[in-house]
């Protein structure tokens, strides 16, 4: 008696196993066939603690098996946790299926005098299961978490009532596995000492390798890389053999040894195809020589260059599969930092790997080209950018180029009958633009701002006119000319008294030559032809400076949208759209857009004065998409009332004072204007569709010296989520704009957030650009 009274006091979960009882064969092996069977459906789980597949399946069959047996043994009250607690956790996915089922057999069990052993061992075999498939709870973590706090009580009773030889086999293999895994991390730790200086070297080797071949140093670049693919090889034969392997099989530890192999066998890769390129891909080589660029060099370059861009994307993407949660922040942070440099390397090389490959199609080397050149000048606006004063024409054959035919644009359109030509396939154009007749009069080519448009239409009037087909159309404008003068030097015109340089060019160009040849208009035309000539001859005769000095110098020229090349063939167009110098203008759908567009309604170059700001005010509710939007269009005219000549200003007809620009102003947008205002009185507006959107247009007068103000209402729905998205794009003109985007929330009540372009204050995100010239895509989330 006095004993029973003393095992009673016991709490179950600590009480011994009664030697006096001893275990029925039928259960034992009916626990043993449960355990198996919830091994094998745990292995077929798509769980993966190493990465590795054997290992994986080994680790998790255990788990779940050792789990059952344990379980089987535990107390009823350990039972009812465990599955509660799964059950909770497993809400909201298929796995709350077996918790459940765990649940209500651990109830069940509870209805029995005697605790039965099978009803455990199912138990344990659905939380398992179930276990394995948690959603995702909270932080990273946190189903683990949840998954020990679970199964700790039922583990320890379970090990608690297991049997003192079956207690003592748990030990030896408990220590068994902890001395193995703490070999495993020891050798681990090894093999990354012994790496970590040729890794260190050879990410700054290839660092400086990409450096050298960027300033044309490709012999010494190749060593560099060369150099760096050898100290990545010796990481990676250390990181991916024996001494690292054990580490391969154990949770978390795997995570690190497959991160660091991966790191060293991407690092050799990239910087033995790096090294490949430098050595057969001579950059500093490949340069225009009197209008000719060897294109058997530029077809020996695209193989290794193709690797290399090739190499960086696998690197970036074997590095994003390495990465795992379970990562410590040294090893993370090296990754990230590994990975930012190959991505910032990337864009470089798929658009050296595109240009190379199209190139030799551009030079003429499959067929001649002839590019038709339009040379527009912006102190006469059309909504693409400038007034079209002169042209010419580029022929490629075999990678010579030459610029041969070259006039007034005024001279080509009255060459033939204006009547014998038409504009086919362009029904919107026509619809907006036929009234400015740009079949009869070219000066007219570039009044749409799409170049896609204005290349179609120019390549076709060009045919019908003079019986050449086109293969693509360049835009130029006097301050892409001063660009490429500094790329060819000073020219010499015979008309013009003094060289034209990178520094005087545009300010010639664009309003010296209205004063210094006003009385001569006719010569002051020669004169503006012969520049153009000269300028395109120089560039088709001289020696020019290699890619990198190039993309220097014009890169913010195509930026601002001043130098376009349309080509008619897709590869050759998505080169130049990677480039930005497509010139391709589409109002989109799934996103806010603006765009602030003038055209000259006079005959003169009185564009030099202008000076525009866009205000654009937008309240946005996340919640429905509305978006409601005042653009505040301000036009300054800074002409003076005389004093200059009048094809600068005037022209003086005594119908508009001397100085006045008249100037049509139209606003792109994909809302629906509700209303509209000019200097604070109602107007009516123009609506039109064009180009996947709508466009706002008035035409306005401004004495010298004078303002006008165009405010047009906006109002529309774009589900665009949490996140305001906006589109700015720019017209290239004369002088920089003034931009100004302010951001509320609507009518939900909910206000933006600060961003990397935008300012908050008092629930207004504000964004603000004096001297707006490029394109702009700005983001503003809402809270």
């Amino acid at each position: 008696m006095s004993t029973d009274l003393a095992t009673a006091a016991v709490p179950e979960a600590e009480r011994p196993p009664s030697r006096r009882r001893r275990p029925d064969p039928r259960v034992t092996w009916a626990v043993r066939a449960v355990a198996v069977v919830a091994a094998v459906v745990a292995a077929i789980a798509d769980v993966a603690p190493t990465g590795l597949w054997i290992a994986d399946r080994a680790w998790t069959a255990a788990a779940v098996g050792g789990l059952v047996i344990l379980v089987s043994r535990a107390t009823r009250n350990t039972w009812l946790w465990m599955t509660a607690l799964t059950a909770v956790a497993a809400v909201g996915s298929w796995a709350v299926v077996p918790a459940i089922g765990a649940l209500v057999v651990a109830a069940a069990s509870t209805t029995r005098p005697l605790r039965p052993r099978p009803y455990g061992a199912v138990v344990g075999a659905l939380c398992g299961i179930a276990l394995l498939h948690l959603p995702p709870i909270g932080p990273h973590g946190t189903t683990a978490v949840v998954t020990v706090v679970a199964v700790a009580p039922a583990v320890r009773a379970g090990y608690l009532r297991s049997p003192r030889r079956s207690r003592r086999r748990m030990r030896i293999g408990l220590w068994v596995l902890v001395g193995a895994v703490l070999l495993a991390g020891a050798s681990l730790a090894v093999a990354a000492a012994l790496t970590v200086s040729d890794l260190t070297e050879a990410v700054a080797d290839a660092q400086d390798g990409l450096e050298l071949v960027r300033e044309g140093e490709q012999t010494e670049g190749a060593r560099h890389f060369d150099e760096s693919a050898r100290r990545f090889d010796r990481a990676e034969s250390l990181l991916g053999g024996p001494l690292a392997a054990p580490a391969r099989v154990v949770p978390l530890m795997a995570q690190h040894a497959e991160a660091l192999e991966t790191a060293a066998d991407s690092g050799r890769r990239l910087a033995r195809s790096a090294e490949v390129a430098a050595s057969v891909a001579p950059y500093r080589d490949l340069k225009a020589d009197e209008g000719t660029i060897d294109v058997t060099a530029i077809r020996a370059m695209q193989r290794p260059v193709a690797d290399a861009a090739a190499s960086l994307e696998a690197a970036d993407a074997d590095l994003e599969s390495a990465r795992s949660p379970w990562l410590l922040d040294p090893a993370t942070a090296a990754i990230d930092e590994f990975q930012t440099e190959i991505r910032e390397a990337i864009p470089e090389a798929v658009l050296a790997d595109k240009a190379l490959a199209v190139a030799p199609a551009l030079l003429g080397a499959e067929g001649d080209r002839q590019y038709l050149v339009l040379f527009t000048t912006p102190a006469e606006s059309r909504y693409l950018g400038g007034f079209t004063g002169s042209y010419g024409l580029l022929t490629a054959s075999g990678g010579e180029v030459d610029f041969t035919v070259t006039g007034a644009i005024n001279d080509l359109s009255r060459s033939s009958d204006w009547r014998t030509r038409s504009i086919e396939g362009h029904d919107e154009f026509l619809s907006r633009y036929g009234k400015y007749h740009p079949e009869r009069n070219f000066q007219n080519l570039t009044v749409s701002p799409d170049m896609q448009t204005t290349a179609e239409v120019a390549a076709s009037l060009y045919q019908q006119t003079t019986g050449t087909t086109i293969d693509g159309v360049v835009v130029v404008d006097p301050i892409a000319i001063a660009g490429l003068l500094e790329l060819t030097g000073p020219i010499e015109v015979d008309s013009i008294e003094f060289p034209l340089t990178a520094d005087n060019a545009a300010e010639f160009l664009l309003r010296d030559q209205y004063i210094l040849y006003q009385g001569e208009r006719g010569d002051r035309k020669d004169r503006l032809e012969d520049a153009g000539r000269a300028t395109f001859d120089a560039l088709t005769e001289r020696s020019l400076p290699g890619p990198r000095e190039i993309g220097r110098v014009l890169g913010p020229i195509v930026d601002q949208k001043r130098l376009l090349f349309y080509p008619f063939v897709a590869d050759e167009q998505d080169l130049l759209e990677r480039v930005g110098a497509l010139g391709r203008f589409e109002v989109p759908d799934d996103t806010d857009f603006v765009s602030l567009r003038t055209a000259d309604a006079r005959p003169n170059k009185i564009d030099t004065f202008l000076y525009r700001t866009l205000d654009y005010t937008v309240r946005y509710d996340p919640g429905n998409g509305r978006v409601r939007a005042t653009a505040t269009v301000t036009l300054r005219n800074d002409a003076p009332p005389g004093g200059l000549p009048d094809y600068l200003i005037g022209p003086d007809d005594g119908v508009l004072p001397l100085g006045t620009t008249r100037i049509f102003a139209a606003v792109y947008s994909p809302l629906r204007s509700t209303g509209a205002t000019l200097d604070g009185v109602p107007v009516g507006i123009g609506a039109e569709p064009e180009l996947g959107g709508f466009v706002y247009s008035r035409l306005v007068a401004i004495p010298p010296g004078g303002t006008a103000t165009l405010v047009i209402e906006l109002d529309g729905t774009i589900d665009m989520g949490d996140r305001y998205r906006l589109e700015v794009d720019h017209q290239p003109l004369v002088n920089p704009d003034g931009l100004t985007v302010t951001v509320q929330g609507g009518d939900g009540g909910r206000t933006p957030r600060a961003s990397s372009t935008a300012s908050v204050d008092d629930g207004v995100a504000r964004i603000e650009d004096d001297a707006w010239e490029i394109d702009q895509q700005h983001e503003v989330a809402f809270g």
